[in-house]
């Protein structure tokens, strides 16, 4: 006979799992809605205060999506965005 676990820890182990999905999902949207602002010419200090967040975080999310973005598709024109 296995382990078995309690019907609770099971469902608190599924509730965390979809906290996570929100989360990712949430992140995304942030990130994606950076890149779109900051490609269609707003100032990274203009998102941050549209955004209500910290400049810094703002352009550390910039940098984190370009460079995932130039990692899955190195042929791509995100080259260009080497602003911050």
């Amino acid at each position: 006979m296995g382990f078995r676990h309690s019907n609770r820890y099971r469902k608190k182990q599924k509730e965390n799992v979809t906290l996570k999905n929100i989360s990712y999902r949430l992140m995304v949207t942030v990130w994606a809605t950076i890149l779109a602002s900051y490609e269609l010419g707003e100032s990274l200090k203009a998102i941050a205060i549209d955004l209500d967040m910290p400049y810094e975080t703002v352009r550390k999310y910039a940098q984190t999506v370009r460079k995932a973005i130039v990692t899955l598709e190195p042929q791509s024109n995100f080259r260009r965005l080497k602003h911050t």
